[in-house]
């Protein structure tokens, strides 16, 4: 138990410094979203239209400039192939491409790529998934990937590189039912249909995510994840005649029989980076697992629009396509409207 109360507290203190410089950002996110949607009038503004018996008037050009971008996009985007690098492996790597391919098109790959990159160009960024998913196939599992919205994750605040290698952590944060959250936690289903029993008070994290702002509807559980990037030293072997070396997985004792065997290798240690993932439901923390998806990389990639990360200003570092359109498009709608009231006092 104090283990666990232990681990809340990293988390509670990981977000909290990661929302402490990331908040700037998420109000000027939704307001993107907002105006590619077409609510391009603030609510004061339009009670003071209304009151002068004038209309709201929305021309709506960012929407057609984003659907340009992102519809290209989709139509001329490029299957994933594996590039040989010696001539021998032309064979394999053609192979390789195949199941690339067939994994790609079967887990809805190339879709969330473009889904993706559409959010990323309305608020600023999302977050492409791989998981395994167990539902259909209890055994073996099938690839698939899916999409974080730019409101259900926070990072590291100081991440300056787009593979997330400079990363030192993710939260990830979505709403499901308790039989969502009990399919994704087996042999745990008792203890996740016990808390959704016991209930729970929204907390104020994620505070942009659509369940959190929607005071009315049914109750769902806070599924979390905390992804950390760590480091392990770990013991290799190198042949000192070609310059090649792999990771011992072995005990010590059948690294001694095989240096007798070969005795031109030579062991030594290096860092080798894991990823650790925690999860926790509501407030309770569930358990944690090492690299998921037998990957020694986030199972994540960020889409980003203009990212800028030496700037020291963070609701700007980061911006969508939609930013440098908002002003543009507030002031067309305005003269428009204006031009509308002229030539409706005239007429009349």
């Amino acid at each position: 138990m104090a283990r666990d109360q232990e681990i809340l507290s990293e988390y509670d203190e990981a977000y909290n410094d990661a929302y402490l410089a990331w908040n700037p950002f998420y109000p000027l996110a939704a307001n993107d979203l907002a105006m590619y949607e077409g609510i391009q009038w603030s609510e004061d503004e339009k009670e003071k239209l209304i009151s002068e018996n004038r209309n709201a008037f929305v021309f709506n050009r960012i929407k057609r400039n984003i659907n340009l971008v992102t519809g290209y996009q989709r139509k001329n985007r490029l299957s994933s192939v594996v590039v040989p690098q010696e001539n021998d492996d032309q064979l394999a790597s053609d192979q390789l491409s195949e199941l690339l391919l067939y994994v790609m098109n079967k887990g809805e790959g190339y879709n969330q790529i473009s889904n993706a990159f559409e959010g990323a160009c309305k608020t600023g960024w999302n977050l492409l998934d791989i998981y395994v998913d167990y539902n259909n196939d209890p055994v073996n599992g099938d690839i698939k990937f899916g999409r974080t919205p730019y409101s259900g994750f926070i990072t590291d605040p100081y991440w300056t590189q787009l593979d997330f290698s400079d990363c030192n952590f993710i939260i990830k944060r979505k709403y499901l039912s308790p039989e969502q959250a009990a399919s994704l936690l087996p042999n745990q289903e008792k203890e996740v249909y016990q808390l959704a029993k016991y209930g729970w008070s929204r907390d104020d994290k994620f505070p942009w995510l659509p369940y959190q702002t929607n005071p009315s509807g049914y109750d769902l559980m806070a599924y979390n994840e905390m992804f950390t990037q760590k480091w392990k030293k770990v013991p290799i072997v190198i042949d000192e005649e070609t310059g090649e070396y792999t990771d011992w997985e072995g005990d010590r004792e059948q690294l001694s029989r095989f240096l007798k065997k070969f005795p031109q290798l030579k062991v030594s240690n290096r860092s080798k980076k894991y990823i650790e993932k925690r999860i926790i439901l509501n407030d309770h923390y569930m358990r944690t697992e090492i690299n998921p998806c037998g990957l020694d990389e986030y199972p994540c990639v960020p889409f980003v629009g203009y990212f800028e990360p030496e700037g020291e200003f963070w609701g700007q570092k980061l911006q969508s396509l939609v930013r440098a359109m908002v002003d543009p498009q507030r002031e067309a709608n305005r003269r428009r409207s204006q031009m509308i009231d002229i030539l409706d006092s005239q007429i009349n």
